[in-house]
């Protein structure tokens, strides 16, 4: 694998604008492009950040304010596995048990 070349004068601006760390802040950059553009998946890249589990990559995008790539149609997904898996009607079963309570302030 080859290396990238970098002058000295904008090695010093990332550097200042970033940390000393330049090879880290360019592979985090990548780490998110490639989310965004689902070019890699979650595993592949937590694991070229070398995270050990997926909770520290969640954290990693939170961290960094990028949007979760979660569609319509992964929560329709999920919907169907939670039903299938009887989970579904577990949850609609203890929202029907839940009483709801409405306040009104008194206009004294």
């Amino acid at each position: 694998m080859e290396g990238i070349h970098i002058s000295d004068d904008i090695a010093e601006n990332i550097r200042k604008a970033n940390g000393p760390d330049i090879a880290r802040h360019i592979l985090e950059a990548y780490v998110m492009q490639a989310y965004q553009r689902r070019e890699l998946g979650t595993a592949q890249l937590r694991r070229l950040l070398g995270f050990e589990t997926r909770y520290e990559f969640e954290d990693f995008l939170a961290v960094h304010n990028v949007p979760r790539n979660y569609t319509l149609a992964d929560l329709e997904h999920d919907r169907e596995t939670a039903r299938l898996l009887g989970l579904f009607y577990t949850l609609q079963q203890s929202f029907s048990q839940v009483q709801v309570y409405t306040f009104c302030a008194d206009s004294q």
